[in-house]
């Protein structure tokens, strides 16, 4: 079951991206088929929105880090509710 909570949701992006990189090829009216296009858009955009992700994971992590050493414990305790919500997993 946890394949699909990483699956789905990155299936959605390329499809998006599919959708969009292939729309856009076939309006411009491109040589070629819009397939290939479709699919690197797709893959593309599932780079750049994972890229993000992580991105932001470390720049909380790092964040953190700084206001535990500054000994702000309000900012600290906030950081790790901000990090702590996106790890949450149903216990079935």
């Amino acid at each position: 079951m946890s394949v699909f909570l990483l699956a789905v949701p990155a299936l959605l992006v390329v499809v998006l991206g599919y959708s969009v990189g292939y729309t856009v090829w076939d309006a411009l009216g491109a040589p070629g088929s819009p397939e290939p296009a479709g699919w690197a858009t797709g893959l593309v955009l599932l780079v750049v929105v994972t890229w993000l992700l992580v991105s932001r994971q470390r720049r909380l992590r790092r964040r953190l880090r700084r206001a535990r050493a500054r000994g702000d414990a309000a900012e600290a305790a906030r950081l790790r509710a901000e990090l702590s919500r996106g790890r949450r997993r149903s216990r079935s």
